[in-house]
């Protein structure tokens, strides 16, 4: 996310700001990242960019949602660079480079999440029961 927030950034987290709702595409959220415990650094903010039932596709860092291209990316183009410690729908490793396609279709409480600096994030499915909260900063 170092294109919003910069390493050190004090963020406010509400965690109870999806009690009474849902998280929104875009909103940002603040994840457990049960991955990364072992190097100590288990919590991640990332970008919702598609909501559970939603098709989710990249190719050549262009955004689909269920076929539709996100016109209201301003992020749109810039290729992910990093393959994340996630899995897709048949449990295979989701590797994303500059020039890779996904389709990606997402389960009930399930989010696609990515970080702002495209070009070297983490991002992947995630289960709501892994949201700390939304970064409301």
């Amino acid at each position: 996310m170092n294109e919003t927030y910069t390493d050190g950034e004090h963020l406010f987290v509400n965690t109870r700001a999806y009690d009474k709702e849902w998280p929104k595409r875009y909103d940002v959220v603040m994840v457990l990242d049960v991955n990364n415990l072992f190097f100590r650094d288990e919590f991640m903010v990332k970008r919702v960019i598609a909501l559970p039932g939603e098709t989710i596709e990249m190719d050549n860092g262009i955004i689909y949602i269920n076929g539709v291209e996100r016109d209201d990316d301003k992020w749109k183009g810039r290729g992910v660079g990093i393959t994340a410690p996630r899995f897709d729908n048949a449990g295979k490793p989701i590797e994303l480079y500059g020039d890779s396609t996904i389709a990606i279709t997402l389960k009930d409480y399930e989010y696609f999440i990515l970080g702002d600096n495209r070009g070297v994030t983490w991002y992947g499915v995630y289960s709501f029961d892994e949201f700390v909260g939304k970064v409301i900063n």
